[in-house]
This record gives C-alpha cells, sequence and structure tokens, in this order.
C-alpha cells in the first residue's frame, strides 16, 4: 500500500509538466496572433499541430529521462551541467523524432526534413537550456533551503523505511 502514495507525485509531475508544456505553446501562438504572424485560421491550425507535436514529445521525453536523471544526481553533483547538457540531448533526439513523425504523417516534405530540423532544433534547444537551467537552479535552491530535508525524506522512503 505504501507504494501507492509513492505513485501519486509522479502522476502529479506529468500532468504539472504537461500542463506547463502546453500552456507555454499556447502563450507563444498567442503572442504570434497578437503579432500578426498568423493571417488564417489554417495557418494557426498548421502552428498549433507542429508546436504541439514538437513539445509533446520532447518535453514529454525530457521529462522521463532528466526527471529522473536529475532526481538521483542532485545530491551528487550540481544540477544545471546536467540539465543544460541533457536538454541538449533530449531537444536533439525528440525533434528528430517529431519531424520523423510529422514526415510520416505527410505534413513535413521528405526533402526539407534536414533543413527543418536544425531550424527547429536551434530554437527548441535555445529555449530549453533557459528554462531548465533555471527550473534547475530553483530546484537546487529549494533542497539547499530546506537544511536537506526533503532530500533525507526521500532517501529514507526508497530504503523502505
Amino acid at each position: 500500500m505504501g507504494k501507492r502514495s509513492d505513485m501519486a507525485p509522479v502522476r502529479h509531475n506529468w500532468a504539472f509538466s504537461l500542463f506547463w508544456i502546453n500552456l507555454a505553446v499556447a502563450v507563444v501562438v498567442m503572442i504570434q496572433i497578437a503579432g500578426n504572424q498568423i493571417s488564417s485560421v489554417r495557418e494557426l491550425l498548421h502552428v498549433l499541430a507542429y508546436a504541439l507535436v514538437y513539445a509533446n514529445l520532447t518535453g514529454a521525453l525530457g521529462v522521463l529521462v532528466l526527471g529522473g536523471l536529475a532526481n538521483r544526481l542532485a545530491l551528487r553533483s550540481p544540477l544545471v551541467p546536467v540539465v543544460a547538457v541533457g536538454v541538449i540531448v533530449i531537444s536533439a533526439l525528440g525533434c528528430l523524432i517529431a519531424q520523423a513523425l510529422l514526415m510520416e504523417i505527410g505534413i513535413v516534405i521528405p526533402q526539407h526534413f534536414w533543413t527543418e530540423y536544425v531550424h527547429t532544433l536551434r530554437d527548441a534547444a535555445g529555449g530549453g537550456i533557459r528554462l531548465g537551467c533555471h527550473g534547475s537552479w530553483i530546484v537546487a535552491r529549494t533542497r539547499t533551503t530546506d537544511g536537506g530535508e526533503a532530500s533525507r525524506k526521500r532517501s529514507r522512503r526508497g530504503a523502505g523505511t
């Protein structure tokens, strides 16, 4: 029964992370609309399709890989460099998967695959590094301001005590 309470925060973290990812997409699209960068409903749907596929695939991969990695390494090493490198690798892999998926369903033209991939990756990695490092700094700061009590509680829970 104890494992059930341990699983709830993981679901919450996934839901919370995906909420923020999709909220960020909505804000960016609203900024584009306000700046008259989107001129038609068709273009809006195209932008939303791209942005949601890229953001959710890359974000889910990042939460899965970097979330677990950061929790394990947080007690032993500084998070910011780990997150910076992790965001670059996850961005590259997530964007590649999203690009391949969009090509398979016919949205991306195969001849433009690598050009679009590099263009998208440049934007995704830059923003991801800024947000990821800021987030890891906040997490690291929170862990140091509570005197390590949260880390000790997690360690005791993991050990089954």
